[in-house]
């Protein structure tokens, strides 16, 4: 059985297979710790594009059709409708004044697509032909929610740390907390919890207890502290900024008048206590 401290390629093994890893997918990792190697896979399929796929998506394609008639539809893409099938799409697109097509023929129009652009269409790239050799290994499944479950309680961690010197009247906010490396483990946990989705068919976060509570924490309340202690780019984990992308935009979320009232964050404060809002 696959060992997972050795298991998954080291980056000079990706680039020996797939050309150069761009540098902000890694900078941050220390390369040299086992641990690395499983974000730096995580990082990479779920950044990457595993496929290349020619064909025009299926709503652009049905977009594009300028049939006069339920008819021409029918017969062009060889397509059999029945009489009140043909009647509704010839009285939408009279309606409308262009071809329309009911939301209830799409499953049969799929078909069709599927005729004209078959899935043969579509090939792997290098970085999906070389990780379709990493098959699913059983210990996998236990690191990624071990370690989800470590980066909540030290987020938690955080935010208590902020209400106890708030309660004691303090300024919590010239608190010295290492962000740049919590903004890491919060895209490690970001990135690992695609690759089990995608692995295991399941959501992470819904195997785990309190799973609202725990989106909350690696999302939305993450990004509040970081607006409250006004931290920027520098200060955070470079994959962390391109994984978030428009982060101002984001904090923005992190809106003091609407925060405190949010549902989940009331929840959580029965827990941890209250940092926004009235006491």
């Amino acid at each position: 059985m696959p060992n997972i401290k050795s298991y998954y390629p080291t980056l000079s093994e990706w680039e020996k297979e797939v050309g150069t890893i761009p540098t902000w997918i890694y900078k941050d990792l220390n390369l040299e710790r086992w641990e690395s190697r499983v974000f730096l896979f995580a990082r990479i399929v779920t950044t990457s594009a595993l496929e290349k796929d020619p064909r025009p998506k299926l709503r652009d394609w049905i977009k594009g059709f300028t049939y006069g008639t339920a008819k021409d539809f029918s017969e062009d893409l060889s397509i059999h409708l029945s009489a009140k099938e043909m009647k509704t799409i010839n009285e939408l697109s009279a309606e409308k004044g262009s071809f329309v097509l009911p939301l209830e023929l799409i499953p049969i129009v799929r078909e069709a697509y599927l005729e004209k652009y078959p899935e043969s269409l579509v090939v792997k790239t290098k970085v999906g032909k070389f990780v379709e050799t990493f098959s699913p290994i059983p210990e996998l499944g236990g690191f990624i929610q071990s370690y989800c479950s470590s980066v909540i309680k030290e987020i938690e961690w955080v935010y208590s740390t902020c209400v106890k010197a708030k309660e004691k009247g303090e300024d919590y906010t010239q608190i010295n907390f290492d962000w740049r490396g919590l903004s890491e483990k919060i895209v490690n946990s970001e990135k690992l919890q695609s690759l089990h989705n995608d692995l295991y068919q399941g959501d992470l976060l819904e195997c785990l207890e309190n799973w609202k509570t725990t989106e909350f924490i690696l999302g939305p309340l993450f990004i509040r502290l970081i607006q409250e202690f006004q931290i920027n780019n520098q200060m955070l984990s470079t994959c962390f900024i391109h994984s978030t992308g428009q982060l101002n935009i984001a904090l923005s979320d992190g809106d003091h008048h609407v925060f405190p009232d949010c549902e989940v964050y009331i929840e959580f404060t029965k827990s941890f206590g209250k940092l926004w809002g009235n006491s």
